[in-house]
């Protein structure tokens, strides 16, 4: 389970179970929520003039989905999740069914793993409108690579391509200071988009956290910053049966 506290009021969460259903099948099931109920509502007449608030709304995303992954060969798994998305804004919603196809592969370099998924493909089911305007999915191809610098330390490289949106990059590192203990840092490519100009600039797309391993626990936390729009802050608990 994880929780996700960002901007302005929205705060999330996901919940995921995993279980092995023999030994080449792993199935899983998962929700996810992001939303705030109390955002101010600002009225404007016809030519964009400001003419004050009245009370609030809420805006709400839902997706609860099943997955599975395939054990093919010790060099090569694969996987897909089918998923239910529902979103509302005040009085208005919408919904879809969207499936994430993946690939994982065990480079003949023992060091190295890439993986490539593709996520949100799919079909809108109901409309924020009568008028059954669609709006496309965030359909996106995201490929990762894995490299074992030394036994300690690992590196990761995500590469992120929208089909609606330029291309970006994550890169992380995480050192394992002792085996109930490990630290990270990271950088999202994407901190342009986050640059208004003031103090904090120099911080946006920068992430830090840690984590903790204690028999069939394992803690994780991380703070992400976006500038001077703030920091996020993440927190997930994973217990192995």
């Amino acid at each position: 389970s994880s929780y996700i506290n960002y901007f302005e009021g929205f705060q999330g969460g996901s919940v995921l179970f995993a279980a092995p259903l023999n030994e080449n099948i792993t199935y899983g099931l998962f929700a996810q929520y992001l939303g705030n109920s109390s955002i101010t509502r600002t009225l404007v007449d016809d030519q964009g003039e400001y003419l004050g608030t009245a009370g609030t709304f809420g805006a709400n995303d839902f997706i609860f989905g099943v997955a599975g992954g395939y054990y093919i060969h010790e060099f090569l798994n694969v996987g897909a999740a089918l998923k239910f998305v529902y979103e509302s804004i005040d009085d208005y919603s919408a919904s879809a069914a969207v499936i994430d196809l993946a690939i994982m592969h065990q480079t003949v370099n023992e060091k190295l793993r890439v993986g490539v998924a593709l996520r949100n493909l799919g079909q809108q089911i109901t409309y924020y409108t009568s008028a059954k305007y669609d709006e496309k999915l965030p359909t996106q191809v995201t490929i990762g690579f894995n490299y074992l610098l030394t036994e300690k330390f690992n590196a990761n490289l995500d590469l992120t391509k929208p089909f609606e949106n330029d291309l970006s990059g994550k890169i992380g590192l995480e050192y394992e200071v002792h085996p109930l203990f490990s630290l990270r840092t990271g950088f999202n490519t994407r901190a342009d988009d986050w640059r208004m100009g003031g103090d904090y600039d120099f911080l946006s797309g920068i992430s830090a956290g840690f984590g903790f391993r204690h028999k069939q626990y394992e803690l994780n936390y991380a703070i992400s910053s976006y500038g001077d729009l703030g920091m996020v802050n993440q927190l997930s608990l994973k217990y192995s049966f």
